[in-house]
């Protein structure tokens, strides 16, 4: 059987995981057969859709910090990224424009 948090295969009939220490029963269907559905890969794609869509990235980020912790690091990481090169890329433009304007103010 696997783990209902993190997915790691445990024994039949744990009451905790040994990996993450989540308890395994909920007093109906005690135990879980199956890999759970919310499996967490941590894909890079996650990361490519923060960075292009950085408030889906943070909002990915906030819904999956709890349950899928690598999936939500990269979609958070992207994002991140997207708002640190946005905001290099505004200072640089500003900066260009400052200095072309007072170049040609001093013609």
């Amino acid at each position: 059987m696997y783990c209902k948090r993190c997915g790691a295969q445990i024994d039949n009939g744990s009451a905790f995981c040994p990996n993450c220490g989540a308890p395994q029963g909920d007093g109906q269907g005690y135990y879980q057969q199956s890999r759970p559905s919310n499996y967490d890969s941590g894909s890079i794609g996650w990361g490519i859709l923060g960075f292009f869509f950085p408030m889906v990235g943070f909002i990915l980020w906030l819904v999956w910090m709890n349950d899928r912790p690598l999936s939500a690091k990269m979609a958070g990481l992207g994002a991140l990224v997207s708002v640190i090169f946005s905001e290099i890329r505004f200072i640089a433009i500003f900066a260009f424009a400052f200095s072309v304007g007072t170049a040609t103010s001093m013609i």
